[in-house]
């Protein structure tokens, strides 16, 4: 999620690359600034589910940013 308290979604996905280059990040916000989202999806974040959403958008969304990505040495 891009709001967060205590760290924003940005700080929250350069700790998870850290921890795992691999990791399959999709963005998640009802609000945020376009630049943020833009950086992100231009350092490798799958998508943006956009809130509100309901479970089907959300499955969907995943479906598609695991489909795209294929395999990952991080996801069992």
């Amino acid at each position: 999620d891009m709001g967060m308290p205590g760290m924003d979604g940005r700080a929250c996905f350069g700790e998870l690359r850290r921890v795992d280059p691999g990791v399959r990040v999709l963005i998640c916000s009802g609000y945020a600034k376009d630049t943020d989202m833009e950086y992100l999806l231009g350092q490798g974040a799958l998508g943006l589910v956009g809130k509100p959403f309901d479970l089907d958008q959300l499955a969907q969304q995943l479906a598609e940013a695991l489909e795209d990505q294929g395999p990952s040495d991080s996801f069992p």
